[in-house]
């Protein structure tokens, strides 16, 4: 590894670029589901097309200003040199197009679901997954110095909260999650513990057998 290396990488890697846009928790999650989690590997652009408006759809209930423009839009940008996340291609007996993910975000989910193995242990699928959306969501907003996109997010944030407040206030219904989200959260919240004790442990046990050396040394 040199410095030459990493600037090129840094400066060219569809891969890099995919985890710095601003709708990356937003992008990683719809592949995810229409890829990755149903095990999938090429969609047809009527299939795609159909499902990311339904997502944007139910995204812009919390997320208003988020995945914003029309669907098309997304996947021809997608698909684009300069972004290279989804490669699309007419198929032999198909009257339209079908898309793939590229290896570039193929390496993105590699590295995504090695990081979340390492640091969240069991955690379940759900809360994995709300995890790096949550943490690619605060990374775009907490490395950004742009008043506007802090500005959207407060605004997202102050909007989901009012909405939520109108709901109880209406039917006086509040929404809870159940067993398995609870049993998923918990292993969220415990797991870092379960590094610390790992670490901690081998240092504790060291300090003890060298008390115990310079008692007898005595």
């Amino acid at each position: 590894m040199d410095l030459g290396k990493l600037l090129v990488y840094f400066d060219t890697s569809p891969a890099l670029r995919l985890l710095r846009s601003p709708n990356a928790p937003f992008i990683i999650d719809f592949l995810d589901r229409q890829f990755k989690q149903p095990g999938r590997i090429a969609i047809s652009h009527s299939e795609l097309h159909a499902a990311l408006i339904a997502y944007q759809e139910e995204l812009h209930e919390s997320h208003p200003t988020r995945l914003a423009i029309p669907a098309d839009a997304y996947l021809a940008e997608w698909c684009s040199s300069e972004a290279l996340w989804l490669r699309r291609f007419l198929e032999v007996g198909r009257g339209e197009p079908v898309y793939q993910l590229t290896p570039h975000t193929e390496d993105v989910f590699s590295f995504l679901d090695r990081v979340l193995d390492k640091d969240v242990g069991f955690v379940g699928t759900e809360s994995r997954l709300k995890l790096v959306i949550d943490t690619l969501a605060d990374l775009v907003v907490g490395s950004s110095d742009d008043p506007e996109n802090r500005l959207m997010h407060l605004r997202d944030e102050h909007r989901r909260i009012e909405e939520e407040i109108k709901r109880i206030e209406a039917d006086g219904r509040v929404s809870k999650y159940q067993p398995a989200q609870i049993r998923e959260r918990f292993g969220t919240a415990v797991s870092p513990f379960a590094s610390y004790r790992e670490t901690f442990e081998p240092s504790k046990n060291r300090s003890a057998t060298l008390r115990y050396r310079f008692s007898n040394a005595k």
